[in-house]
């Protein structure tokens, strides 16, 4: 599907691709509302946030490679995320992705949004985290249930951040 259109998720669907569905729906969704603004726009905040459209979707890449590639497949991590020092610097993907071309931003998710389909595809909704570093004396290791659910939770969230963002920005409202 991509980042191209909203599609509606299917209700006759198997349980995995209607899970996808849905997500694949938040992540059209963010990407139609940061789609097409100026420098201006993609570098926009709304009142004492300083949160933007630039900030949000180059966020939202970083969150598909770190619960998809990283941690549930136990891969490594891409550049430029892996050079960063998240301690000096940890709202790092927010703060660089302001100053950057949306439509570069774009592409970059789209092509993370790729590379978790094929994740998902490639596993069972109870195969479970890969990842080494995850606190098992915390929590249980997720499921890819989980990680996608709370991926569809973490997207729609931002998509509404988007939905303000954007009307801020030019007045753009709706779907």
């Amino acid at each position: 599907m991509g980042l191209a259109e909203r599609v509606d998720p299917d209700g006759a669907s198997d349980e995995k691709a209607m899970l996808v569905q849905y997500l694949d729906y938040q992540r059209a969704t963010v990407a139609m509302k940061a789609r097409g603004v100026n420098a201006a726009g993609t570098a926009a905040t709304v009142g004492a946030s300083t949160l933007t459209l630039g900030g949000l979707v180059k966020h939202l890449t970083l969150v598909e490679h770190s619960w998809f590639e990283h941690r549930f497949v136990n891969g490594p991590e891409r550049e430029p995320w892996a050079s960063v020092d998240w301690d000096a610097d940890p709202d790092w993907e927010f703060r660089t992705g302001a100053t950057e071309d949306i439509d570069e931003l774009l592409a970059d998710y789209a092509a993370a949004c790729e590379r978790s389909n094929t994740v998902i595809a490639a596993a069972a909704l109870d195969d479970r985290l890969a990842w080494p570093g995850w606190d098992e004396a915390e929590r249980e290791r997720p499921s890819l249930r989980w990680v996608i659910l709370h991926m569809i939770e973490e997207t729609a969230r931002h998509a509404g951040h988007a939905d303000l963002l954007r009307e801020a920005v030019d007045g753009a409202v709706g779907e």
